[in-house]
């Protein structure tokens, strides 16, 4: 307006409603409390702050089971529930999965899913038994006559363990521009300060001296699971600063091609720690203490 006043209009289906007016000091004063709303809410997310309106019902009935666990926590768990649902649907496909989670008491974790195997993972159709019989008087299509192993997160167990026959592949431009570029939020410390040309001279040195190490020790090179390719890769760890016996810098991802180990980006030992936990205990690794 031509006094410097304005009028707020938001469309509500078929009418418009007033949602503030006044001088335009009062609009930016307006603006900047929702911009401070949206950041909170960004940052929440980027911390991992789950308010409990926000967790499934099935993760706090797990978390029950598990919280018992070294660093875990709702949003971890959420994670890990949802990642193993997707697994089974592209997979195994059984009403009654095992989560491969144990209780305090080492009794294995079990969930009945009842939605759609067609469909994207609901996690509201998840449920928490103990038996075969339990999951039958929840959904009558369970035909499983027994409780199941373990998912698997790959359809060759011995995808989980380093492969000596294979080798590592060249590092390709592609990943080095994401590594130096894209990936830096995941290098912190003094590997911030490296130039680039050295934490690539680094990176290649742990890829050599890890590859030996793992083809000497197949339990040395950990495995993570992608949700996104549906397969499991190795992880070895970034020593720069530090030495073999303690907790790398950074970790070193790659895939399993058919020609060889290719890495495929680098993740933080928090990130690695949690990814390993799908396998084995991350405190009896070379990550012990990530998440302390």
């Amino acid at each position: 307006m031509a006094d410097g006043s304005f009028i707020l209009l938001e469309k509500n289906k078929s009418r418009w409603d007033m949602v503030c007016s006044g001088k335009l000091i009062a609009l930016e004063e307006w603006i900047r409390s929702k911009v401070g709303t949206v950041a909170k809410e960004d940052a929440s997310k980027a911390t991992g702050d789950l308010r409990p309106e926000r967790v499934h019902e099935i993760t706090k009935s797990v978390m029950q089971r598990v919280s018992y666990l070294p660093g875990i926590d709702y949003r971890q768990l959420n994670n890990y529930l949802y990642v193993l649902l997707s697994r089974n649907r592209v997979s195994e496909r059984n009403r009654v999965i095992n989560t491969r989670l144990v209780d305090e008491l080492g009794q294995p974790v079990y969930l009945l899913y009842v939605g759609d195997f067609n469909k994207q993972v609901d996690m509201h159709q998840a449920f928490l038994v103990d038996s075969i019989s339990e999951a039958q008087k929840i959904f009558s299509g369970v035909t499983q006559t027994r409780l199941p192993d373990p998912l698997q997160w790959s359809e060759d167990v011995s995808d989980y363990i380093w492969d000596p026959t294979m080798e590592v592949l060249s590092l390709s431009d592609r990943v080095v521009q994401h590594i130096v570029s894209e990936r830096t939020g995941r290098i912190c410390g003094q590997l911030a300060t490296l130039e680039p040309a050295t934490l690539l001279r680094n990176i290649k040195e742990a890829l050599f001296t890890g590859q030996q190490r793992a083809c000497r020790d197949c339990t040395y090179a950990l495995p993570a699971y992608s949700r996104q390719h549906n397969s499991v890769g190795m992880m070895l760890p970034l020593h720069v600063y530090t030495n073999d016996t303690e907790l790398p810098e950074a970790v070193l991802l790659l895939s399993k091609t058919v020609h060889g180990y290719s890495l495929v980006t680098i993740v933080t030992p928090k990130q690695a720690y949690i990814s390993v936990r799908m396998f084995r205990n991350p405190e009896e690794t070379w990550l012990k203490g990530a998440l302390t």
